[in-house]
């Protein structure tokens, strides 16, 4: 092989780089694999010298020829049929001004030569994209914001922390709630509860014993009755159709006195009382709408009315007894009529 196939092989090599790949793949080591399979392949048909004379090798073939120009000098013909073989063969090599191709070595050469040069343009591309990449992604040191992959990471795990740290308060307050099963206490909300609702357990049974102890008296009181003097007196305008209550008592005592009347509104408006002892009616009493300002006392034997004076009241009194409840109800003959009933009873 001359110097200048020698100096190309070298160029070739030293912008392949590395030798390691394999032939067969799709890159400027693997067609130099090729090639060198090629090389290997053409060495081992050439042959070396000292072959014996045979047909698997040039060599061979050469030693064949010189055996034979040996015992048969005068068969030149057959001699230049070798020469023409080993010219045919060593036409392969080609030219070094050889278009890439695959005709001869030299053109495969340059063919590869063409494939290196795509290799280093999509490489210097691939590097352009690499560094960019590289850029956006930064590094492991970056600050926490929006300038690179990093940054973002730093601001996420920022944010994690600052939400954790929220969740330790929360899980910290959830504890102070506690648990529906918490003893009473003051360890949480519930445990408070708890407690709570036994302070109110035992105000209920202390105000059902307290109530009981009402009751009793009550019952002993109205069992004793005229122990006490009680004056009252209630205004409404309720107008017809309706009755409101003046006096609700339960018990035993005495009506000593009852009067009533209009006391503002139209001078034509009446005031009517109605009176119910233990469940029984006592009559049901108006003003009518004469002279309705002045007091009015029921006759309760009669039903009838006894007009008083109208600077206050002025009747006769008047007892009714009662031995379980006293009812006291008035109504007034408009919304816009105001009465008044006045009353004493003894329990």
């Amino acid at each position: 092989m001359d110097a200048v196939v020698l100096a190309h092989a070298l160029e070739t090599l030293n912008r392949i780089g590395k030798n390691t790949d394999a032939a067969g793949t799709n890159n400027v080591f693997a067609y130099l694999k090729a090639l060198a399979t090629y090389v290997d392949e053409l060495e081992s048909r050439i042959g070396v010298n000292g072959t014996a004379a045979g047909t698997s090798t040039v060599f061979a073939h050469l030693q064949r020829i010189f055996e034979a120009v040996d015992t048969l000098e005068s068969d030149t013909a057959l001699i230049k049929s070798y020469t023409d073989g080993i010219e045919a063969r060593t036409n392969l090599i080609g030219n070094t001004s050889d278009g890439a191709g695959t005709g001869s070595i030299f053109a495969r050469l340059a063919q590869i030569a063409g494939y290196t040069d795509t290799v280093e343009s999509v490489l210097g591309s691939v590097n352009t994209n690499v560094n960019t990449i590289n850029s956006k992604i930064g590094t492991s040191s970056d600050a926490a914001g929006t300038g690179t992959l990093f940054a973002h990471l730093a601001r996420i795990y920022s944010a994690v922390d600052q939400v954790e740290g929220y969740t330790d308060g929360i899980e910290a307050r959830t504890n102070l709630i506690g648990n529906t099963t918490d003893g009473a206490g003051t360890g949480s909300i519930f445990a408070r509860l708890a407690q709570i609702a036994g302070y109110v357990d035992t105000l209920e049974s202390t105000a059902g014993a307290i109530n009981n102890t009402v009751n009793t008296i009550n019952t002993n009181v109205n069992n004793i009755g005229g122990r006490g003097t009680r004056y009252g007196s209630f205004s409404t305008m309720i107008g017809n159709g309706s009755w409101a209550t003046a006096l609700n008592v339960t018990g035993k005592g005495k009506l000593e006195s009852i009067v009533f009347r209009v006391t503002s509104g139209s001078s034509s408006g009446w005031t009517s009382i109605r009176i119910t002892v233990d469940g029984q009616s006592m009559g049901q009493y108006s003003t009518g709408s004469s002279n309705n300002t002045y007091w009015h006392r029921p006759i309760f034997d009669t039903r009838q009315v006894v007009q008083g004076g109208g600077a206050g009241p002025n009747f006769q009194a008047q007892v009714a007894e009662f031995k379980s409840s006293l009812l006291i109800e008035i109504q007034t003959s408009a919304t816009t009529i105001q009465g008044n009933v006045a009353y004493t009873y003894s329990i």
